[in-house]
């Protein structure tokens, strides 16, 4: 919009246009949008259904061949009209929905919400994606270069057969548990991720040690290899005497090529991809990262996998269909119960920030309470439309946080190109097809502004003719007793010429209807009201 604002699109549907004089349009494909206060027609709509527009005298009018539809009045320097209007048939655009999985799946790809819904996880009808600035802004990266054929790839024919580990950080900026590391450990047959929110590097082996304790109780399998880097958080004597008690064979990168670790720096790519999405969608502070991490986790694990040609790490990790019925946009206003006294509000606003492991609920930041205050609570009412923290997402924060990753070159040891469909760049995004959002620079110059006395909105509708089109409007206008004395005149013309006589109606025969014609001849020194029947 002119005011730098966004208006959601609530509504797609036919309106039946009614003029003045009896004419009636149908216009498809309307949006309706109630933040606007007025009407608009856009004049490119009208010629797509053979319409034209031809102006002159202040008037515009719109022809179809040489029938005149109706006429719009020239008011400083806009055309209005009056008309009145129904609503044949409205729904929530298709474009609306796919849109909120979109954001709900962390800013998923085309195709991936194209591969849950084969997969009959996702019921909604899916339209092509709008242009989403926040995964531009989040995910654009350089030209990738070709891909080599790697002589040696990765196999596994069960969970935990082969598993991928690395870790990021430090970040310049901590969580609020005062964190700057994570941990990621992918497994390679399911391609699910688990993330650890660490303090030091030396807290990584504790939090693997765990993991491997947790999933080989829950699943029943061994961990038989482990992938890493050559660091020293991971290449330790702590991790040698786990792997040689536990006999998981270890393999290593060679120093400065974090390449051949290709799968774990991918998904931290990925990782860090969704999470830049999510914080500029949601205007959350990035002093909120690890939450919004561990929820891009949960979301990846519940999204199509490129290796695994479609299908979802969780549903191959379990075994079982994934539901991500309970998803809901990541940053937007919550309203969840309490039970105080009985005159106070039943309801407290939060905002929403992720997913509580091993609980079916929601985990929600009371904002409006001093420090980091967390709910978890199943009884939430979302509305996904609201972002609460984008008009305070200026924070001094918000600009210092370096979110990188090991640069990993495409064409290296033949890894997958990305872990996750969520990951897809947007349509025509690249550099060959950004054409259409790019602008040429121009030279500069003062910025004209519009007049405060313009309303901005006042396009297309909302016009009152100058000359009417019947008698009816005739009578409205202000000067009407010009329009009257006019057809008076008109009358006593055609009686004293004896044009007409007055006979009964032949049944056999059909009558021809009669019409006033409306107009102003403009004079040299007057306006001169005509009439014609």
């Amino acid at each position: 919009m002119a005011n730098k604002k966004r208006c959601d699109i609530q509504g797609l549907g036919g309106v039946c246009l009614t003029f003045s004089d009896g004419y009636k349009l149908t216009l498809r494909n309307v949006r309706y949008v109630p933040d606007l206060n007025h009407n608009l027609m856009s004049c490119a709509a009208l010629e797509e259904e053979g319409l034209e527009g031809r102006c002159g005298k202040g008037i515009m009018k719109i022809m179809k061949g040489s029938l005149t539809v109706f006429k719009a009045e020239r008011r400083r320097n806009l055309y209005m009209c009056t008309v009145d209007y129904d609503i044949l048939a409205a729904s929530v655009t298709d474009f609306d929905k796919t849109s909120l999985w979109h954001k709900r799946l962390g800013h998923i790809s085309q195709k991936g919400l194209e591969l849950l819904q084969k997969e009959g996880v996702l019921i909604d009808r899916i339209e092509k994606l709008k242009f989403c600035d926040e995964c531009v802004m989040g995910k654009q990266h350089k030209v990738q270069f070709p891909v080599s054929q790697n002589p040696n790839p990765v196999s596994s024919s069960c969970i935990l057969d082969y598993v991928h580990a690395d870790v990021w950080g430090p970040s310049n900026i901590s969580t609020h548990g005062g964190n700057k590391y994570f941990l990621s450990i992918i497994d390679n047959f399911s391609r699910k991720i688990f993330v650890f929110l660490i303090k030091y590097k030396s807290d990584v082996f504790e939090n693997f040690r765990k993991w491997k304790i947790l999933v080989e109780n829950q699943t029943g399998k061994k961990l038989k290899v482990l992938r890493t880097h050559n660091g020293l958080e991971l290449c330790n004597q702590s991790f040698s005497n786990l792997c040689d008690e536990c006999g998981i064979k270890r393999h290593k990168t060679n120093p400065y090529t974090p390449q051949q670790n290709g799968v774990a720096e991918r998904m931290n790519r990925t990782l860090l991809e969704k999470v830049r999405c999510m914080l500029i969608s949601s205007g959350l502070p990035k002093s909120f990262w690890g939450e919004t991490l561990v929820t891009a986790a949960y979301l990846i694990n519940r999204s199509p996998s490129v290796p695994l040609n479609g299908k979802i790490p969780e549903s191959v990790w379990t075994g079982h269909t994934v539901d991500i019925s309970s998803l809901r946009v990541f940053g937007c206003s919550a309203f969840v119960h309490q039970s105080v006294d009985k005159l106070a509000p039943r309801s407290q606003k939060c905002v929403f920030i992720g997913y509580p492991d091993g609980i079916k609920g929601y985990r929600l930041w009371l904002r409006s309470q001093p420090g980091f205050k967390v709910l978890i609570s199943k009884d939430v009412i979302f509305n996904e439309n609201e972002m609460p923290c984008l008009n305070n997402s200026q924070d001094k924060n918000n600009d210092n946080l370096d979110i990188t990753f090991n640069k990993v070159e495409d064409n290296q040891q033949g890894e997958e190109n990305e872990e996750e469909l969520g990951t897809e760049f947007p349509e025509n995004t690249n550099s060959e097809g950004l054409d259409d959002y790019l602008l040429a620079r121009d030279r500069n110059r003062r910025k004209p502004r519009i007049p405060a006395r313009y309303n901005v909105f006042h396009i297309a509708l909302n016009i009152e003719p100058n000359e009417p089109s019947s008698v009816e409007e005739a009578l409205k206008y202000e000067n009407s007793k010009n329009w009257l004395s006019a057809m008076a005149e008109e009358m006593k013309s055609l009686k004293d010429n004896n044009t007409w006589v007055l006979v009964p109606k032949p049944k056999s025969c059909s009558v021809v209807d009669c019409k006033w014609i409306f107009k102003i001849k403009e004079e040299d020194t007057s306006k001169r009201f005509k009439r014609d029947l």
